[in-house]
């Protein structure tokens, strides 16, 4: 057997739920300990707040935008428009901007409860090309997902290395579904170098990239790694290391995909009605006690079968359970 399935088998089996499982670690936690579920830089930092009117901004907004509030007993809950496991949204999202009008080339925050872009980073003949696709420039956007596990690992402790790398996925996915209302086309970029750029980025061990898309024009280029290391800005008010999850994100750091020939997907979606069902979909739904009709799940497996927009080929095999 390959190494990578022994070393994915390892940390399979030692992540899964079952019935023992449960009893020997059903791990109750206090609501009043979460950490923060929002990363916020400094407040001397620019920033530039985004203008749903502006169809740069919107894109960019509606990646991870807050679409919902919910009050509890124990305070407010602010929903947004990538689903997470049990609503910890350990993700956060960076994105780089070069060649925009009206926007300073450079590396930004996106600080989603102020619903702005802070500059982390100012651009001159560097970038974060060089660490994803070395010998290309990118006029347009970089985005980057990176996960603050700890906010995860307080309530699912190793587990969470499952849910980080889902919810990573999720964002994807909010980065897809905004670029497709925007009319825009995103490469999905899994391969490169992100321990170097965890490094250079500032996250210590408290937060790690996983993955990243890119959309508008590739041109021929050589772009310098960043000068300057980003500052340290911690995405949790207290932290809490775990070495289970920080080990298991190495080994899957260093593992290259198989290469494919890039496609695009082909959705026809009603721009209109898609708007509104990214807008509503979040975590915490409120299910109906009804069916879902046959033709429209039969829609939806149909969708299943559209290329993803990447060069980076994994196997993926999909299940379905129907109540």
């Amino acid at each position: 057997m390959p190494q990578s399935k022994i070393l994915r088998k390892a940390y399979h089996d030692a992540t899964k739920h079952s019935y023992l499982s449960v009893q020997l670690d059903p791990n109750y936690v206090d609501a009043s300990t979460q950490p923060s579920s929002f990363k916020v830089y400094p407040k001397f930092y620019r920033r530039v707040k985004l203008n749903l009117n502006n169809l740069v901004h919107s894109f960019i907004s509606l990646t991870s935008a807050i679409t919902l509030e919910k009050v509890y007993k124990d305070g407010a809950y602010k929903l947004r428009v990538n689903p997470s496991a049990g609503a910890l949204y350990p993700t956060e999202v960076y994105v780089q901007v070069r060649g925009i009008e009206g926007i300073v080339d450079g590396i930004y925050h996106l600080e989603v409860e102020n619903n702005c872009l802070t500059l982390i980073y100012e651009l001159i003949d560097d970038g974060l090309e060089n660490y994803i696709i070395p010998g290309k420039s990118i006029n347009g956007f970089i985005f980057l997902i990176s996960c603050v596990y700890y906010r995860s690992s307080w309530k699912y402790q190793n587990r969470s290395m499952r849910y980080c790398f889902l919810d990573s996925g999720h964002h994807l996915g909010a980065i897809a579904a905004s670029a497709f209302l925007h009319n825009r086309d995103i490469q999905l970029i899994f391969d490169f170098d992100k321990l170097a750029l965890n490094s250079d980025l500032g996250f210590e061990n408290k937060e790690f990239i996983t993955a990243c898309a890119v959309s508008e024009e590739l041109q021929d280029k050589e772009i310098r790694r960043l000068r300057l290391k980003v500052p340290f800005v911690c995405g949790t008010d207290y932290f809490e290391f775990n070495q289970f999850i920080e080990d298991a994100y190495h080994a899957t750091a260093l593992q290259k995909s198989r290469q494919q020939k890039l496609e695009y997907p082909q959705f026809d979606f009603d721009k209109a009605k898609f708007y509104q069902v990214v807008w509503n979909r979040r975590s915490i739904r409120r299910f109906r006690k009804e069916s879902i009709f046959q033709e429209d799940y039969l829609y939806i497996v149909q969708q299943l079968e559209q290329s993803i927009p990447t060069e980076n080929y994994e196997e993926i095999e999909i299940y379905s359970v129907v109540h």
